[in-house]
């Protein structure tokens, strides 16, 4: 019975007009998209020049707006920067005395506990930020000192009169 239906099947299929439904997926892009993708990238390369013509032309207004708004945002962006570079070392601190106060079993899990370890974490970060600073000056200052004085008494030999 299954042989009979499949052969009713067949017969079916070859009568009908289409066997199998046509293959648009394989088909290249038309001539008028082609062209257009090239039109697309003419015509942004031409809005380009003329914008930077334009920018060229009113440089001395755009430098200033620019510095203004710099001067503006520099704050903004020294500190996050400075909290960029610090942030590596405040999530090593807050792990670590994490881990440090549950081996002791003082850790409670609350939200107060988590935002206190924050804190102390930020602070200790920036403990360790002064005394690297103060280490780093009283390694160059001394250097400075030294080779300025040298500078000072060597020059007036090497200048002739």
């Amino acid at each position: 019975m299954d042989n009979q239906k499949e052969k009713e099947k067949e017969v079916e299929v070859k009568k009908s007009y289409y066997n199998k439904t046509p293959d648009f997926t394989r088909r290249e892009p038309s001539k008028f998209r082609k062209t257009w993708d090239s039109a697309k990238v003419y015509i942004f390369v031409i809005a380009f020049s003329l914008l930077l013509y334009f920018i060229l032309l009113r440089l001395d207004t755009i430098s200033s707006i620019v510095t203004k708004i710099l001067e503006v945002l520099s704050p903004i962006i020294y500190g996050a920067a400075f909290a960029y570079l610090l942030n590596p070392m405040m999530v090593f601190m807050e792990t670590h005395l994490k881990s440090l106060l549950k081996r002791q079993k003082k850790l409670k899990n609350t939200k107060k506990m988590a935002k206190g370890l924050r804190m102390l974490s930020i602070v200790l970060s920036y403990i360790v930020i002064i005394i690297i600073l103060i280490m780093l000056f009283n390694m160059v200052i001394p250097e400075l000192y030294r080779t300025i004085r040298t500078l000072v008494y060597s020059l007036p030999s090497q200048v002739d009169y």
